[in-house]
């Protein structure tokens, strides 16, 4: 009987430190975990505040351009209650602009609730990155094709030129004559810039 009990208790010996092991293990994959998401958490750019329609924290563009593209958006909100939003940030970072936009539109709730009739035409300046995020009410009016022509043919050229208040103010009323059944697709072609 001795041989067995010896057998018995060295298995249990056995099972407790493998236990203690994995348990270490799981503590150390847990740790490594948490300290990565935390690290991923902090380089995510912040969301500044929604104060306008214009809301230039990379102060690109003009006060004047500022103000006629604020009673330009305006005016479409109350005619056609389509919330159409110009953000300029600084930088988004390691982020994608893509999953920025998304972030910036879920915390800003661009669009009318129920009808989620938004749209945001965000510039990372010193990324040098451009997206028109488009709720899901307007993506049947304003594609994700029309969106891209839009920033390839309009607004990169004018940006290249320079002309940040151009390429905003021209996105813009190409947006704003989409989203009226005013705009001639056929007029959004590649321009060579100077």
């Amino acid at each position: 009987m001795q041989p067995l009990k010896l057998l018995a208790t060295g298995l249990q010996k056995s099972i407790r430190i493998n236990l203690m092991m994995l348990m270490k293990w799981v503590f150390t994959v847990l740790c490594a975990v948490c300290v990565g998401a935390t690290a991923y958490a902090q380089e995510l750019a912040p969301i500044p505040p929604l104060q306008a329609h214009v809301n230039d924290y990379a102060d690109i563009l003009s006060p004047t351009t500022k103000t006629e593209l604020e009673a330009k958006l305006t005016q479409l909100e109350k005619d056609d209650s389509t919330q159409v939003v110009v953000a300029t940030v600084p930088s988004i970072g390691n982020e994608d602009i893509e999953s920025y936009s998304i972030r910036l539109a879920n915390t800003w709730k661009i669009g009318q609730k129920g009808l989620d009739n938004g749209v945001i035409v965000l510039v990372a300046r010193d990324n040098r990155k451009v997206r028109i995020e488009v709720g899901k009410g307007l993506e049947e009016t304003l594609t994700d094709l029309l969106a891209g022509r839009i920033i390839d043919y309009i607004i990169i050229p004018e940006f290249k030129n320079g002309d940040y208040d151009a390429g905003i103010t021209k996105a813009v009323d190409a947006i704003i004559d989409i989203v009226k059944g005013k705009f001639d697709a056929s007029s959004l072609k590649p321009q060579k810039s100077a």
